[in-house]
């Protein structure tokens, strides 16, 4: 098996199951609805919640439709215009949305094996087969379209930079994976500590 054999599998494998049905959660159709309060309803999601739109029948395809918008201000940056696109119609919106999270899943793949290219090459075709045909990360990250993979995505590309000693554009990169979804905050300590100590090994 070589690496362009795991590409064409891993590019085939994405572009169908971006196609598929979000059976095992709700949360897509919390994203759209989240970006269709801005869209349709010009409210504040931060303040308005699903729950506030009774008469809105995609309220029949959600469970959280009690709670406020819990994510990063650039989730909505990113989603808003998707909801634009979509005319804020059900299934033009739904396969947008998925298609960012196919390709959030691709480019986050592509970072891995420059990734390993960097740190370990004789195990990049390990990494790409680990990450790229994984059951869990293609059904997580494609299927369910969770945002945590876009998440990851500008996290990989600001790590990638980090190791090419591109700090500063590094760190805006994690700011953005912050701001979409702030779980990578605990990141931001140990890059912090990657340049310390790179600079330190300059000195």
């Amino acid at each position: 098996m070589d690496k362009k054999f795991v590409w064409k599998t891993v590019i085939i494998s994405t572009a169908i199951l971006a196609f598929s049905y979000n059976a095992f959660s709700y949360d897509l159709f919390n994203y759209m609805f989240d970006a269709k309060i801005v869209t349709h309803y010009q409210q504040n999601p931060y303040v308005q919640k699903a729950l506030d739109y009774p008469q809105d029948p995609m309220l029949g395809f959600m469970h959280w439709t009690h709670r406020v918008y819990p994510y990063g201000p650039l989730w909505l940056v990113m989603t808003v215009p998707l909801s634009f696109i979509g005319l804020q119609l059900f299934l033009p919106t739904f396969f947008l949305f998925k298609l960012l999270m196919g390709a959030a899943f691709l480019g986050s793949l592509y970072f891995v094996g420059k990734i390993f290219q960097k740190i370990a090459p004789e195990r990049e075709l390990f990494g790409l087969i680990f990450f790229g045909l994984n059951p869990l990360l293609l059904i997580e990250s494609v299927v369910s379209a969770h945002l945590d993979i876009v998440m990851m995505f500008f996290a990989l590309w600001a790590f990638y930079l980090l190791l090419n000693k591109k700090y500063i554009v590094a760190l805006l990169l994690l700011f953005v994976s912050i701001g979409i979804k702030f779980a990578t905050v605990f990141l931001l300590p140990v890059f912090i500590f990657y340049v310390l100590l790179k600079n330190k090994k300059l000195s």
